[in-house]
């Protein structure tokens, strides 16, 4: 099966805090989104997407309220755990650790 990549242009999200932009989001790929599948699933997707944020609080109530606990345990996990990852260890970073005698 071929899945067609979402082909829309970069766009900017405006929005008082991160879950307005969330919201924001949601609905423009229900709006315009790109039929996709993601594990097997199906799913609608944008692309090339930059949130401005006027008030970002880590906090969010309409985040804390709506968004799947494991959900947001990864993604904090994802920008604060700054170990390495073990699928790309590539050789290229073997040979600047042995080049770096570490």
């Amino acid at each position: 099966m071929t899945i067609r990549l979402a082909e829309d242009g970069p766009q900017t999200v405006r929005a008082d805090t991160i879950g307005a932009a969330w919201l924001a989001v949601a609905g423009r790929i229900l709006a315009g989104g790109t039929a996709s599948a993601y594990d097997g699933r199906p799913v609608r997707e944008i692309s090339h997407v930059t949130l401005a944020v006027d008030h970002p609080d880590p906090e969010d109530e309409i985040i804390a309220r709506l968004a799947e606990p494991d959900r947001l345990a990864w993604m904090h996990a994802n920008f604060t755990n700054h170990s390495a990852v073990a699928a790309l260890v590539l050789a290229g970073e073997a040979r600047c650790t042995r080049r770096h005698g570490r």
